[in-house]
């Protein structure tokens, strides 16, 4: 169809960058403080929510 695979490829990266970012800024502002250590012990929920959301 014309699409610039590349392109498109480093605009999806670059847009899910920003998110995961705006994502851990709301995350740390909820509790109150920038701890370094917050999301310890969440890589099971996320690898979860990947392989529940891959098969939905």
């Amino acid at each position: 169809m014309g699409l610039n695979v590349d392109r498109t490829l480093v605009a999806v990266y670059a847009v899910s960058g920003l998110l995961a970012g705006i994502a851990g800024a709301i995350l740390a502002a909820q509790f109150g403080a920038w701890q370094p250590n917050e999301g310890v012990g969440w890589e099971l929920f996320a690898i979860s929510a990947v392989v529940l959301g891959a098969r939905g």
